[in-house]
């Protein structure tokens, strides 16, 4: 159980691809909304190799989970690759959001995100209000999660 209700300096590290930027908005404001540090890479920035190193360095040892806007472009994306990879080595918690309805994990993303949570954000067109809202009741139970009962 992540419980960064009480480790504030945590953030919750968003690894995505460009083409899911607008779904990767509305969770990072209702995460933001509900008090949650948040930490992503602006795609497209530039910037030399080794300041992206450092950077990713910070993001994954501040991070208290991770959560993964997967589609087929997020696992052909080597940036995303790595993302993910030091995470795992970081044992991070995964969340994932899929995001294409054709995406298939391959390679070490397979193996990471098999039997992880997910919530599938794929079929475009329908009404992603119910997804969406899987994703905030999962995630206030993963960071908020409930007091235990007194002893």
């Amino acid at each position: 159980m992540i419980n960064i209700g009480a480790q504030r300096e945590r953030h919750v590290l968003l690894s995505y691809h460009a083409i899911n930027h607008d779904l990767l908005v509305k969770i990072s404001d209702y995460l933001a909304f509900n008090g949650f540090p948040i930490w992503k890479l602006v795609k497209g920035a530039k910037m030399e190799e080794s300041e992206l190193e450092k950077q990713l360095d910070y993001a994954v040892n501040n991070a208290a989970c991770i959560v993964c806007f997967v589609s087929g472009r997020y696992n052909d994306s080597k940036l995303c690759q790595l993302e993910i990879q030091k995470c795992v080595e970081r044992e991070l918690e995964v969340i994932i959001c899929v995001c294409d309805r054709k995406f298939v994990a391959k390679g070490s993303l397979a193996e990471v995100i098999e039997g992880k949570f997910s919530i599938d954000f794929q079929v475009f067109g329908r009404d992603q209000s119910q997804n969406f809202q899987n994703f905030q009741n999962y995630a206030h139970f993963r960071f908020f999660p409930p007091p235990c009962p007194p002893q």
